[in-house]
Formats: C-alpha cells, sequence, structure tokens
C-alpha cells in the first residue's frame, strides 16, 4: 500500500480452485480515510463476510498489518482460513471513476503474517505497465 499513497487500493478474494473472485473490497483511498466496510461480493460464493474468527488481535502479524482496519485483517483471515488467494488492485482518481484498475500480482503467501507484509509493501514497477 506503500507504494499506492494516495491511490485507491482494494482487495481481492481469489477462489484458485474456480479460478473467480469472491470478494472485492476497498482498502485504501487517496484521501487516508478509512474506507466503508461495503464489499462486493459474487454471486453464489462460499465466502462468509461475517464470520469472525477465534484471533483476538494480538495474533501474527498485526504489528506488521497495524495499517489496515481490524476488518480488513478479518476479511484477510477468512479468505485464508477457507484456502482462498489475496490479490490486490490499484487506480489513481481517473482510473476509479472510469473503473480502469490496474490489477497487482497475485499474493502467494499462505501464512497471514506473510500475506499482511505483501499487502503493505508491493514491489513497484514503471508506471507504463499495467500491473504493480
Amino acid at each position: 500500500m506503500a507504494d499506492h499513497a494516495g491511490e485507491y487500493v482494494r482487495l481481492i478474494g481469489i477462489d484458485p480452485t474456480a479460478k473467480r473472485r469472491v470478494l472485492e473490497t476497498i482498502i485504501q483511498r487517496p484521501d487516508g480515510q478509512a474506507p466503508q466496510t461495503s464489499s462486493r461480493h459474487s454471486s453464489g460464493s462460499s465466502y462468509n463476510g461475517g464470520a469472525r474468527s477465534t484471533q483476538g488481535s494480538s495474533s501474527p502479524g498485526t504489528a506488521t498489518s497495524s495499517r489496515l482496519s481490524p476488518e480488513v485483517q478479518q476479511q484477510v483471515r477468512n479468505l485464508l482460513s477457507q484456502g482462498y488467494r489475496i490479490g490486490t488492485e490499484h487506480a489513481d482518481k481517473r482510473r476509479f471513476r472510469t473503473s480502469s484498475w490496474r490489477s497487482c500480482p497475485q499474493i502467494t503467501a499462505q501464512r497471514e503474517d506473510e500475506v499482511f507484509a505483501e499487502l503493505l509493501v508491493w514491489p513497484t514497477m514503471p508506471a507504463s505497465t499495467s500491473v504493480c
């Protein structure tokens, strides 16, 4: 997220078996305000956004993920516990208005603390490319 400060960033939950998105939710806005907890779930998804993990705020990765809201951290935990993968997309204000998001490489980590670390520090690529 640090590489895309001042941009919109959204979290994507991906079902690797069906190769489809199960969640899209904005986790960063250009103004720095915490986004609303609204998200778009794919129809027919088995994702349960209301499910709560028994892990508390002292779980592994919390120090690394402290810039992520508790709701986003919980969504990541829920997605990982169901075997889903995590992806991200970003857009500046112009691209956000036209729904022209740029996809970042899928996060390959499966451990919670590694996923949080990758969410916060993405690799940078030239601005002319369509991925992060």
